[in-house]
């Protein structure tokens, strides 16, 4: 596992730290924020109010214990325990930080349909205000105006993204995600896994500094194979291991199946335009459970 660090962004995020621990089945996240900038501050501060610092391996264990939950819902209790005790965590880089919050994304806790067959993507958010962590929100899974421009609605709502959770497939566990954290400074990043700057150019960064993933993409083709039957081939440019389904619909026509089944990025099935008059065109769309259309073909009734 590793974790990919998109650093390239239109805010300056360096006041954020997150720290990661991660096993198969969940991955947890924890929140720093810094309002301080050097020593001086850092021991004026400390002498007026008496601050108290704490390394932070002396509290990692607890911060991580005290966040697991299978709800993926924010914890802050230990936080506001440190925040009334004045206590702030020291990870050796010069500056200090306060706890916020943590959250753990879960694949035990989740709901089944949550996840799709194919293409997921899950948004691991923050206030930027007070940098407590928001519950997870799963892209495909939310409603269609959500879906429309989720920059633009988080930015609506006060919400940044700290984390992009991305999958091609349903992952069956946590390493089978692409993990990317946004942030300035990529050793703001605390964790055991490697870190990795990702590569990026004005092609995979949108105007928002979203990272543009590259993800699986369907191509469809059709081929009569008798005077009233069409053979339809759906091709994947990414070919899983494991035969997944997606639905097809035609808005004429008959289909005599409803589901398609992707195997090593083949799947193929048959369409005939029965009643149909020559020279009318059908549309056949091939959707999974929350992308409502991955590809379109339309065949012509010769």
């Amino acid at each position: 596992m590793k974790i990919n660090a998109v650093t390239k962004l239109p805010d300056k995020r360096d006041y954020v730290k997150v720290a990661i621990n991660a096993t198969d089945r969940y991955i947890t996240f924890a929140m720093f924020i810094s309002r301080f900038t050097d020593d001086t501050d850092f021991k004026l501060i400390q002498k007026m109010q008496n601050y108290t610092i704490i390394p932070y391996d002396d509290i990692k264990k607890v911060i991580f214990e005290d966040a697991f939950n299978d709800k993926g819902v924010s914890v802050i209790q230990y936080a506001d325990i440190l925040n009334a005790e004045r206590k702030v965590i020291d990870f050796g880089d010069g500056r200090l930080w306060f706890y916020t919050s943590s959250m753990t994304y879960s694949l035990d806790g989740i709901g089944e349909d949550e996840l799709d067959e194919i293409y997921n993507i899950i948004d691991i958010c923050f206030d930027p205000k007070t940098g407590i962590l928001e519950t997870y929100r799963t892209r495909m899974a939310e409603t269609k105006t959500l879906k429309t421009d989720t920059y633009r609605h988080k930015a609506l709502i006060n919400k940044s993204t700290i984390c992009n959770l991305v999958s091609d497939f349903k992952p069956k566990v946590i390493s089978d995600f692409g993990i990317y954290i946004y942030n300035n400074n990529h050793e703001n990043i605390i964790t055991d896994f490697p870190v990795e700057i990702v590569d990026q150019n004005e092609t995979n960064m949108n105007s928002r500094g979203g990272y543009i993933y590259d993800m699986i993409k369907f191509s469809a083709t059709s081929k009569k194979i008798s005077n009233d039957i069409f053979e339809i081939t759906i091709k994947s440019t990414i070919k899983n291991t494991e035969p997944y389904k997606l639905e097809i619909e035609s808005d004429s026509g008959y289909l005599p199946i409803r589901n398609v089944v992707i195997n090593k990025g083949v799947g193929k099935f048959k369409f005939m335009p029965l009643y149909l008059e020559k020279g009318y065109e059908s549309k056949i769309k091939i959707s999974s459970l929350h992308r409502t259309s991955l590809v379109q073909i339309k065949v012509l009734n010769e």
